[in-house]
């Protein structure tokens, strides 16, 4: 009997240390980013394109360390102008504790929290099993990268690249999920100079 719980360990332990998620096809799942617009990933998919998801925690040590190796993948691809699409996915958090981590880290794509997004329901269907969880999934819904560590720059262009992403510049406007900064110019009135 204690053989057979070995084994069962063991097969269990080699599946996790493969892949972060089980499935090797996608589910569709419908989520809000922190302004309240919807991403539905069979959308984006069924237009050609391919979806990179950060499936993270904000309270996260590795989600903290890796996100800004996210950020400059996103814009290696053209901040969602090309052929790639990436997002993130928050678990357990409000979207004022998801603001406030792509703040930290300069995050421009969008981002849906777990609580007030619909994130959690997303991260049950893909039963992922650690944070952070970053798969690519093709336009043919096939998840071509269910495993990447470390998850960094080179490592996640590789992936991308792998399943027919193109690098792009991003675009100067704002109208593919490049998040506007605000300028602030002070005092107002001003006789002399301005901040």
């Amino acid at each position: 009997m204690k053989k057979v719980i070995i084994i069962g360990l063991l097969a269990l332990l080699s599946l996790s240390v493969s892949s972060q998620t089980i499935l090797e096809e996608a589910v569709n799942f419908s989520v809000k980013d922190v302004e309240g617009n919807t991403i539905e990933l069979f959308e984006i998919l069924d237009d050609g394109n391919i979806a990179v998801i950060d499936f993270y925690r904000t309270d996260c040590g590795y989600c903290n360390i890796y996100a800004p190796n996210f950020q400059e993948a996103f814009e290696a691809f053209g901040c969602n102008t090309s052929n790639v699409f990436f997002y993130t996915i928050d678990q357990g958090h409000t979207n004022t504790e998801v603001i406030a981590f792509e703040s930290q880290h300069g995050l421009g794509m969008q981002c849906a929290s777990g609580l007030e997004g619909n994130g959690d329901e997303a991260f049950e269907l893909y039963n992922i099993l650690s944070t952070p969880t970053m798969i690519v999934i093709k336009p043919d819904r096939e998840i071509s990268t269910q495993y990447m560590w470390p998850p960094e720059t080179d490592t996640i262009i590789n992936h991308v690249e792998a399943a027919g992403g193109i690098q792009a510049p991003c675009a100067t406007s704002n109208d593919n999920g490049i998040k506007e900064q605000a300028l602030s110019v002070f005092p107002n009135p001003a006789t002399s100079f301005l901040t």
